[in-house]
């Protein structure tokens, strides 16, 4: 082997380092800046106590293990005083990937109806929770297609004495 095919295949190697280090750099730089949750559904609401707010908040999360995306609840409440909040309490995040959508009755804070695509393309349920508990579920497939879930145009509403979706 002669100097110039020595030096040629040490630069190649040096080059071939470079590109492994840029890529490594590249996908790092692409995880970190796409893997972070962002917020994609907020809602605030009122308590039974004027300077207390509950916070609910929905983020969407890349999984790049799964190759999927994550959706992820979170409740707060925050005490509103001297032009500050303080959060009172902070609970866990919660995967709702199969929820299409939900929403909190208005004048009921304890009540919520969920919108739940089923396994099968052609399932479809209705869930209404009362304090954190499925207190109902039904099966509206023979009646209803899959939901899609907008969060513009909204699909989903209460009726003004709680008894109809």
């Amino acid at each position: 082997m002669d100097i110039s095919t020595t030096q040629a295949a040490e630069t190649s190697a040096k080059n071939s380092g470079a590109s492994v280090s840029f890529a490594r750099a590249m996908h790092e730089t692409y995880v970190e800046t796409y893997g972070k949750p962002s917020i994609v559904k907020a809602s605030v609401y009122k308590t039974a106590k004027p300077d207390i707010v509950g916070v609910d908040l929905v983020t969407s999360q890349r999984d790049f293990t799964n190759d999927t995306k994550r959706r992820v609840s979170r409740s707060m409440s925050l005490w509103l005083h001297d032009g500050k909040a303080e959060v009172l309490i902070d609970s866990q995040a919660t995967d709702i990937g199969s929820e299409v959508s939900s929403l909190q009755s208005p004048t009921d804070p304890s009540l919520r109806a969920v919108l739940r695509n089923g396994k099968e393309k052609s399932s479809c349920f209705v869930e209404i929770w009362r304090d954190g508990m499925l207190t109902s579920n039904y099966d509206v497939s023979a009646t209803h297609g899959q939901f899609y879930g907008d969060e513009t145009f909204g699909s989903l509403a209460w009726s003004n004495d709680n008894s109809y979706l």
